[in-house]
């Protein structure tokens, strides 16, 4: 496997394991290095078209995991928010009559 393809998995490994951990920033980070590895893979990858491809395509994988995560996170913030506003203005009105 030639190395920009492997890379590209070792990262892809490393991405799913910080997806499993919900550790945001190195994923931030991963993804950085992702980007630049994907760049350096398609200039390099001559002859590796169908490894590349492979690798890509479980990538697409594990970012599709990566939004759902996402958008999960932000759903449960967002909740949060709403009981957290709810709380803030039951105890004002706690205040007026209390």
């Amino acid at each position: 496997m030639d190395t920009s393809v492997q890379h590209i998995e070792e990262t892809r490994l490393a991405l799913t394991e910080a997806l499993d951990r919900s550790d945001w920033d190195r994923i931030g980070d991963l993804d950085q290095l992702c980007r630049r590895q994907v760049e350096d893979a398609l200039v390099a990858s001559a002859g590796q078209e169908e490894a590349l491809r492979t690798q890509l395509e479980m990538l697409m994988d594990v970012y599709r995991q990566l939004t759902k995560a996402c958008i999960d996170a932000r759903e449960e913030v967002a909740s949060e928010l709403v009981a957290l506003q709810k709380a803030s203005h039951g105890a004002k009105v706690y205040q007026l009559f209390g």
